[in-house]
């Protein structure tokens, strides 16, 4: 893979690599006087990420370490930890911050709450590597509020993506991390580069242009593809190249999706960079969907349901299976299985306007 698409923030690491350490400067070391840093759980392109614990307590907790060159100040968690400070430590879409500061210029660290697995490891463990349409839905939901209480906060996050969505430790609840590349919704700085994840990045970000609220959505979108079917449907050596792939996919007149998908792309393409993004339309159409198949808006998640394949709460690890994405039309893993209702765009657009008329019935009511 070109090293163009070294996306996302933190990597998992093997459990060999967590248990020796590596010779890893800070393991063993305390931050804030009372945090001793246990062991690795995971690197990324600006930081590492460590489990410690509290002396005092006992109580176990993640701390981001993000380390420079001598005589360069990290920045990146300055302005995570200042998102965080925003949307202040009460926000159920948060992990809770517990302190945070420098071991030296150039070395800042953040402790947070230790979370579980992310969204992007359940669905790997997850039986044919994806979840029920009825999770898929829900947890679409879900990202749209912790995104929308972002924004509210006055910054787009610029990496949405599952792998930035961990649940609870009791895996009841769900939290959005990573805010490192956040960006203020009012910075007008021309934008230099690539930021984000190429394959979860909006097609606006392909063109290098300046990040919005519209591009999280996109984020959303291209994660509820890939947690319903599997993978998503584009390939590329370069990020131009993944760009132009999402745009011949978005222009097909059958997506083999459920029809809520259309009306959702339908919906963003029509936003500038200088819209908000109207969420209470898009959780609708999502709502819709659900109580148009009978599905239940609330509920347990599939990796809280069957017996059978949990494990502490979470999926065991299965065999990889073959992706459906090659087919044109893809059998939904739902309550009552069954074959996607397919929309052709051409009618997509009509029902947009059907449902952005109904919305506005909504919010007058």
């Amino acid at each position: 893979m070109s090293a163009n698409l070294k996306g996302g923030l933190v990597k998992a690491i093997s459990p060999a690599q967590a248990d020796s350490g590596q010779e890893d400067k800070f393991i063993g070391r305390t931050v804030h006087k009372r945090f001793a840093i246990v062991k690795s759980i995971g690197k990324g392109s600006y930081g590492s990420v460590y489990q410690c614990k509290n002396m005092e307590s006992g109580s176990k907790y993640a701390v981001k370490i993000e380390s420079l060159p001598h005589g360069r100040r990290p920045k990146l968690l300055g302005v995570e930890l200042d998102v965080y400070k925003t949307l202040g430590n009460s926000s159920p879409v948060i992990p809770q911050i517990v302190a945070s500061g420098h071991i030296r210029t150039n070395v800042s660290y953040l402790v947070m709450e230790l979370m579980g697995p992310s969204l992007s490891s359940l669905r790997h463990s997850a039986p044919e590597e994806r979840f029920t349409l009825e999770s898929t839905l829900r947890l679409g939901l879900y990202m749209i509020k912790a995104i929308n209480a972002i924004h509210k906060a006055g910054y787009v996050h610029c990496d949405v993506k599952p792998g930035n969505f961990c649940v609870t430790r009791r895996g009841h609840g769900i939290r959005v991390l990573d805010m490192g590349i956040a960006r203020h919704i009012d910075d007008m700085t021309p934008v230099t580069g690539f930021r984000g994840t190429p394959r979860y990045a909006s097609p606006h970000t392909h063109h290098n242009r300046r990040p919005a609220p519209r591009d999280d959505y996109w984020g959303v979108l291209y994660s509820m593809v890939e947690m319903l079917v599997g993978r998503l449907p584009w390939e590329s050596d370069t990020v131009q190249g993944m760009g132009h792939s999402k745009e011949r996919w978005m222009k097909q007149e059958d997506l083999g999706l459920p029809r809520c998908f259309g009306c959702v792309i339908d919906y963003l393409t029509s936003l500038s960079v200088y819209d908000q993004v109207d969420h209470h339309r898009v959780s609708v159409l999502l709502g819709r969907e659900l109580k148009r198949r009978g599905l239940p808006i609330h509920g347990k998640y599939d990796w809280e349901m069957s017996a059978d394949s949990l494990e502490g709460g979470f999926y065991k690890p299965r065999p990889a299976r073959e992706s459906p994405m090659g087919a044109k039309r893809v059998a939904v893993r739902d309550s009552a299985p069954s074959t996607v209702e397919v929309q052709p765009r051409r009618h997509r657009v009509q029902r947009a306007l059907e449902v952005g008329v109904a919305v506005m019935a909504d919010l007058i009511a």
